[in-house]
């Protein structure tokens, strides 16, 4: 997908109370270099029916935040501030305590769809299992329950195929059985963790149409945790853009994508192939590495890569502001950009690509594949 998805409106608010507000909410885990401060005061209210996009380069912090709210960090991660799910904080709440939550108000769609489901079980199995372990069903009642959420997910022949084992489903079937998952007891809010990024463009629309479709059928809020600004553009309600460990951009997607008011969004921005821009450009990188998480130096995170940093960007950390007409911005120069008068790729908009140093269709082949066939033997079994 790419910037040319046309962009969605939003839609508007089921209710006015948020189904998950998240306060502070601070991760940090013990590393021989020092304390890594994954997630650095995340703040955010999800509405119902609404999606939330977290987006940021690897490393930024997007999935320590997804574990941290479902409660799913390691022992020794120290989790602090508020996790509020309809009005209650599961900060602090223990792994029992939790369990009735997980799968039942709030429920996640995981990256690796294979890691996530049990392989000595079926897929009918495992989807009746997270309905009793929730529900007061008979396993009859369950295993029909299982087979329609195979089929609201795209299952072809549901009957049939929940019967099979997670290794018989392709990676996009499996993704589509995760989802039915997480959406077996009408959770109030989902949160999907890159779910699509081992899948082919393809896949990928068809699995984020059925999180569309599951989100529909719920009304659930849903936070999507990706690095695809195509998919953002394309099902986003609101976009918060993560960078060192804390939201530097919280704005609705079509204010964000019209005019990105801090200069990392920018970057991430200039560095996505479009296919409606006219002239053939290069890609523009973002120059520099992330910050490692610990012991961050005084100032602004992204000043060492900003193309527009001032003296003052570097001897303090600006906090979110409001800016007008926009959203929440982390800059000393939010103002400047979101009025037009500072360009804030600075002096990173694209150029002309170079000439080839060859003519194209010249030089000698290096290697020619012609009729190549590989056949692989049955040894046992049945055919």
């Amino acid at each position: 997908m790419t910037l040319a998805t046309p962009l969605p409106t939003p839609a508007p608010a089921v209710g006015p109370d948020p189904v998950l507000s998240v306060r502070d909410l601070r991760i940090s885990f013990p590393s021989e270099a020092g304390t890594v401060e994954a997630v650095r005061g995340v703040d955010f209210d999800l509405l119902p029916g609404r999606t939330l996009c977290i987006v940021g380069e690897s490393g930024s912090g997007k999935s320590a935040t997804a574990m941290g709210i479902m409660g799913l960090l390691p022992p020794t991660a120290d989790l602090r501030g508020q996790v509020l799910l309809g009005g209650q904080d599961l900060i602090g709440l223990d792994d029992r305590a939790l369990s009735k939550i997980r799968g039942n108000s709030i429920g996640m769609v995981f990256q690796d769809p294979l890691s996530a489901l049990t392989p000595i079980f079926s897929v009918g199995r495992l989807l009746s299992d997270a309905l009793r372990v929730h529900q007061d069903l008979t396993k009859r009642a369950a295993w029909e329950q299982a087979v329609q959420l195979l089929d609201l997910v795209g299952i072809p022949d549901p009957r049939g195929r929940a019967t099979a084992f997670p290794h018989e489903f392709s990676g996009g079937m499996r993704q589509r059985v995760v989802i039915a998952m997480a959406i077996a007891n009408r959770p109030s809010v989902l949160v999907a963790d890159e779910p699509t990024t081992a899948l082919d463009v393809t896949v990928q629309a068809q699995i984020l149409d059925v999180l569309r479709l599951a989100q529909r059928e719920t009304g659930a809020g849903l936070v999507l945790i990706t690095h695809d600004l195509g998919v953002v553009a394309g099902h986003a309600d609101d976009v918060a853009v993560m960078y060192a460990g804390r939201f530097v951009e919280h704005a609705g997607v079509q204010e964000l994508f019209r005019r990105p008011t801090m200069p990392y969004t920018a970057r991430l921005l200039a560095a996505v192939p479009t296919v409606d821009g006219g002239a053939r450009r290069p890609l523009v990188p973002i120059g520099g590495e992330p910050p490692a998480l610990v012991g961050l130096p005084d100032g602004c995170p992204f000043a060492p890569r900003c193309a527009v940093a001032l003296d003052a960007c570097r001897s303090g950390e600006p906090e979110l502001s409001h800016v007008t007409g926009h959203g929440d911005v982390a800059c000393l120069r939010a103002t400047e950009i979101a009025d037009g008068s500072l360009d804030p790729a600075g002096d990173a908009a694209p150029v002309d690509p170079p000439a080839p140093a060859y003519p194209a269709g010249t030089g000698e082949v290096v290697l020619r594949v012609s009729d190549l066939v590989k056949t692989f033997p049955v040894t046992k079994g049945a055919l």
